[in-house]
């Protein structure tokens, strides 16, 4: 691969790297991505993974990341030295009965010269619905939330979904918790074999917004 962003001033992204997949393995998708960054002389990505089949109801990932956060040259966090974080992550799904499944997830993050975080993330569903939870606590912040999200056919190529999100957080430990719920509302049809319409309401509250929403269009063709 090869990628490069620039403006009028400068280059900001110039990537050139390698994406390698390969089911050499029984059961085991390996995956393999290495990224350099010829702007700054240093690699900008790195990810090694492993995903294996134990059986038809049972599969586990095992992956590490190495990565740069990719800031666009007009963002607010260009006032940030940016800084590599590594991640471990380990996973696993597993279908309970026919068409129901539980997944479960542990990432830990380590930020450089500074601290980590840890992740655990639980979800039981279908084929119409997740119903999740999610525990963070570290550098990035404390977290505890439940999502729930839900898919349904109303016609012939026309889904509507339903995403909900209630989580309690704090950036700090001398912080109070604070509590926040985030909704969105989905509908999506298809036209044809390439073409795709898309329309999403979003609002959330939280101790500094009463009210914050947002209405979202897409149209997107796939050859």
């Amino acid at each position: 691969m090869y990628l490069r962003k620039a403006n009028e001033a400068a280059t900001f992204w110039h990537l050139a790297g390698l994406n390698f997949d390969t089911a050499l393995l029984p059961k085991t998708m390996l995956r393999a991505q290495a990224h350099y960054d010829l702007e700054q002389s240093r690699f900008h990505r790195l990810l090694l993974s492993a995903r294996n089949a134990w059986s038809p109801k049972l599969m586990t990932t095992l992956e590490y990341k190495r990565q740069f956060p990719q800031v666009y040259a007009n963002s607010y966090f260009t006032i940030f030295t940016p800084e590599a974080y590594q991640r471990v992550r380990v996973a696993a799904a597993y279908e309970i009965i026919p068409n129901y499944n539980i997944q479960a997830q542990y990432q830990f993050v380590a930020f450089e010269e500074v601290d980590n975080a840890n992740q655990v993330y639980l979800t039981i569903g279908n084929n119409f619905g997740n119903l999740g939870l999610v525990w963070e606590k570290g550098y990035a912040g404390d977290q505890l939330g439940l999502m729930f999200d839900i898919y349904y056919e109303v016609i012939p190529n026309m889904i509507a979904s339903l995403y909900v999100d209630y989580s309690k957080y704090r950036v700090e430990d001398i912080y109070e918790f604070d509590s926040q719920l985030a909704n969105a509302a989905r509908l999506s049809y298809r036209i044809g074999r390439h073409w795709t319409v898309d329309v999403e309401y979003q609002w959330l509250t939280n101790r500094y917004k009463s009210s914050d929403s947002r209405f979202l269009n897409h149209i997107s063709f796939v050859w």
